[in-house]
């Protein structure tokens, strides 16, 4: 036990290193361990479809899980659990795309029904996995100032009335330019025609506003 938590304490020293700039070269250095132990793990980090604030973040134990036991062959009851996660999967990429839904909340499902299942980091490991393996992406170039993309948020926010304290539901809607992914975002009493007209024609002058304000600048 007591050589697995150093093996995490290292770990970690290498990914804030890592996170910080630093080369590979730079980290054998300034920890003064082997060149193979920090291959090993920033290898590890590559393939954990994890980012490196996240991996900072995990207890000791979950990056046990994920980093410690790559040596050794999965036990069968663990290939199990994995297989019946994954058959949930296709469902719970549905409910991720409802308001308010996140990864943490299917996990709790899940382990309500799955006792023995796997750690949340494992969960996360596991459908990030599978999420890339189901994506097919498109790499799409934008002209400045072709497009507009907009739409609204579908989850509401509050406003509050400063007169009688009355708290009202709002629409969020939301502008993005292609190319320079410039954003005008924008509440709403509902996404009638009148107000998306509305609300789109304030994205435009908005856009027109901060165009003309670079070029006057550009020219002083």
């Amino acid at each position: 036990m007591a050589n697995h938590r150093t093996d995490m304490i290292t770990l970690k020293q290498i990914l804030r290193l890592h996170l910080a700039g630093k080369s590979q070269r730079s980290i054998e250095r300034e920890l003064q361990i082997a060149r193979p132990t920090v291959k090993k793990y920033l290898g590890s980090f590559a393939q954990s479809s994890f980012s490196l604030p996240e991996l900072l973040s995990l207890p000791e134990e979950d990056l046990q899980e994920l980093f410690g036991n790559s040596h050794k062959s999965i036990p069968k009851d663990r290939v199990t659990h994995i297989a019946r996660l994954q058959s949930l999967f296709p469902a719970m990429e549905k409910q991720l795309s409802l308001p308010g839904v996140n990864k943490k909340d299917l996990w709790q499902q899940y382990i309500s029904q799955q006792r023995d299942g796997l750690k949340y980091s494992q969960f996360c490991y596991h459908l990030q996995h599978w999420q890339k393996k189901q994506q097919v992406s498109m790499h799409f170039e934008h002209k400045a100032g072709d497009k507009i993309f907009v739409d609204f948020t579908g989850q509401r926010l509050f406003i509050i009335d400063k007169s009688s304290g009355e708290q009202k539901a709002v629409e969020v809607f939301v502008a993005i330019l292609g190319a320079s992914q410039l954003t005008y975002v924008e509440a709403v009493e509902s996404q009638n025609r009148q107000h998306f007209i509305s609300a789109v024609e304030n994205a435009l002058h908005f856009f027109s506003g901060v165009s003309q304000a670079i070029v006057c600048d550009n020219r002083t």
